[in-house]
């Protein structure tokens, strides 16, 4: 009766791996093991990819190689053994070997339990370049978020790493990123932000470097056993200058927590999403769990996730200064989300092709040991919670509040064939933060206001015009005024601010704002400047929307109304 495994779990296989893992590093030809499920090779399946019986597979070219194998459904639980060279002749093998090299088909367990393995043919390549050449990074035009290249200068060299994503311990927001690169407490840490490098942060010095694996999962046991973590926190400088999303991957989900009472075999053949600031966007797959990378003075160093390049070799091309990216998984047409962290790589050779794997470690792990949560949004204007998707919905609705109008059928005409100059097509409005925002020159009409008067598109200088808030505390008292009490008189406003001790760039301006914009539209018609009543139209949307939102001139938007906040905050910054 041929056993099954299907109910092997990942405490039974690391169990297996540990109590052989000696025996099986002691082979000449074992180079790493790792936990995962059996890889069949291409031409043992069938056309619907389904195993072949034993009987009907090929007699040939039995290497079990990278590129000639996969992960089907019916894969199961297994201990991978990867060797530097496939041995054919079984019987020369154990004729001519000074030690037995051959390695076990199962793993016995005291218990009963039998533990498959698994060999492939995958050797370590030594030859890896740690240069990052200054072109092939990937420097956002928009505000900083993960995907972003960020560099420390230590000792004469430029560390490159990207950053993961941005963490809280509920005080300050941070940036998680790799430990050999956030470095010491106090290592300034640099990154671009129109065009030039600029400080974004600091080390902080709190990080996970190696780690007791018993320390990570409390209840399996893996003795002399280290995972190797690489994670650190850099201390955020200024947050308005941060998104909380990832390039080309926008907001993130919940973390996909994975840990020693929920740590799924499913994972293994998984496709895995990421965004490098060296190699931008890539796709790869869970190709192992716990993969063993090296041993040293009798303790084998271990990491959390083996990544590959799976289907789509293509589209998986790690480099240096990826390290720190952040990777998603989803369960079947589930939400992305983000469940490790890369912090090295490792290139793995069949003798006939190489292929770059990324070590990660676990996201959820490395929350938890820092004691932080990821975040992953605040309503800041720059933030595009509102700011982009907001202004760029109210721009889109103008067509459909026309929609019907026959009095107005004309201007509709006008606008939908300018659409694009205001705004995205409705169903395009909540793409990515690159396609949204508008690439080059160009700044759709509806975030002119924000992205160019107000300076927050890179290499645009703020105009002298617009303040940095676009409206105002409504409800900001002074004596027993507040501005809702006054009328719309820009004399009267101003003497108000004066009394109040609101500094001059905090003085909203959009009422008045909306009423120079509405009577040069007026003008515009009566004259027939068609590209100025559109230009028109298509800012003063960023006004309504401004205008719209729910607490957006409140004194209390940020739960906060003490004296010495009160006044100098000012509208929607």
């Amino acid at each position: 009766m041929t056993p099954t495994f299907v109910s092997l779990s990942v405490p039974d296989l690391l169990e297996a791996r540990n109590q052989y893992h000696l025996h099986l590093m002691n082979k000449a030809n074992v180079v790493a093991t790792a936990i995962g499920r059996f890889r069949y090779r291409l031409s043992d399946l069938d056309k619907h990819g389904r195993p072949l019986p034993k009987e009907k597979r090929p007699k040939k070219d039995r290497e079990r190689r990278l590129s000639n194998s996969t992960v089907v459904d019916e894969s199961w639980p297994c201990v991978l053994v990867f060797v530097k060279e496939w041995q054919h002749d079984l019987a020369k093998l154990i004729e001519e070997s000074e030690r037995p090299s051959i390695i076990p088909p199962y793993l016995y367990l005291s218990d009963g339990r039998i533990v498959p393995t698994c060999i492939v043919l995958a050797d370590k390549d030594p030859r890896s370049s740690v240069t990052v050449s200054p072109d092939l990074l990937r420097y956002p035009r928009n505000p900083l978020s993960g995907g972003c290249p960020i560099v420390a200068l230590e000792q004469g060299e430029t560390r490159v790493a990207s950053v993961g994503c941005l963490v809280s311990d509920g005080n300050d927001t941070y940036i998680l990123t790799n430990a050999h690169v956030a470095g010491k407490r106090g290592r300034p840490i640099y990154g671009v932000l129109g065009g030039q490098l600029q400080k974004v942060g600091e080390g902080t010095g709190k990080a996970l470097r190696k780690l007791d694996f018993g320390k990570a999962y409390p209840s399996w046991t893996c003795p002399n056993h280290l995972l190797n973590m690489d994670v650190g926190l850099v201390r955020v400088e200024d947050v308005t200058q941060w998104k909380a999303e990832v390039l080309h991957l926008g907001q993130l989900n919940e973390v996909a927590d994975y840990n020693d009472t929920n740590f799924p075999l499913e994972l293994i053949g998984r496709e895995v999403q990421a965004y490098g600031a060296v190699s931008g966007l890539m796709t790869g797959e869970i190709a192992a769990l716990f993969y063993r990378h090296k041993s040293v003075g009798g303790f084998e160093y271990i990491t959390d996730f083996l990544i590959g390049p799976g289907q789509q070799p293509r589209a998986f091309q790690p480099h240096h200064g990826d390290s720190g990216t952040l990777w998603l998984t989803r369960e079947g047409a589930g939400e992305w989300q983000p469940f490790a962290l890369q912090w090295g790589q490792q290139n793995l050779t069949d003798g006939e092709s190489e292929y770059p794997f990324v070590l990660a470690t676990s996201l959820g792990t490395a929350c938890r040991l820092l004691d932080v949560d990821l975040v992953r949004g605040w309503n800041l204007d720059q933030d595009y919670t509102w700011g982009k998707v907001g202004h760029f919905a109210i721009g889109s609705k103008l067509l459909a509040a026309l929609d019907g109008r026959k009095e107005y059928r004309n201007l509709r005409l006008f606008l939908q064939a300018n659409e694009e100059r205001i705004t995205f097509k409705a169903p395009e409005v909540t793409r990515k933060l690159e396609e949204v925002t508008g690439l080059g020159d160009f700044v759709r009409l509806a975030d002119v206001a924000d992205l160019v008067w107000k300076g927050k598109q890179p290499g645009i200088t703020r105009s002298p015009y617009e303040n940095p808030c676009h409206y105002a505390d409504l409800d900001l008292p002074c004596g027993k005024e507040t501005l809702m009490d006054l009328p719309l008189d820009q004399g009267k406003w101003d003497q108000f601010y004066t009394k109040a001790h609101t500094a001059k760039n905090k003085r909203g301006c959009l009422p008045f704002r909306v009423g120079q914009l509405y009577d040069a539209m007026v003008r515009a018609v009566t004259g027939h400047h068609r590209e100025e009543f559109l230009t028109i139209v298509g800012v003063l949307t960023h006004y309504v929307g401004d205008a719209a939102m729910p607490l957006h001139g409140s004194r209390h938007s940020r739960g906060d109304d003490t004296p010495e906040t009160r006044g100098l905050r000012g509208g929607d910054d």
